[in-house]
């Protein structure tokens, strides 16, 4: 989860890698997604889209635009948590 009303979400999602990487070596690359939080502030819609280029462009996978605050896209953000976890399992059987 990145913080889209700070200055540069895109170096606070460099840091989450970098620190799922020191905790678990290969962590990083597992499949993931990314949840653009406070998408109700203002500030936040400035650096939505140049945030969302920079993930796809960078890891390909989608950013995920929510607010906790307000329970915006909440719903979608959990059913692609659990599609994401129901293909997980499947390709361990």
């Amino acid at each position: 989860m990145v913080d889209l009303a700070q200055p540069d979400p895109a170096a606070q999602f460099e840091v989450l890698k970098s620190e799922l990487e020191q905790y678990s070596a290969g962590l990083s690359r597992r499949p993931f997604a990314v949840a653009a939080n406070k998408v109700d502030d203002p500030a936040a819609a400035e650096n939505l889209r140049p945030f969302e280029e920079y993930v796809l462009e960078r890891d390909g996978v989608p950013v995920l635009a929510v607010s906790g605050k307000v329970g915006t896209n909440l719903r979608p953000l959990l059913d692609y948590m659990r599609r994401m976890k129901d293909e997980s399992l499947e390709r361990e059987e």
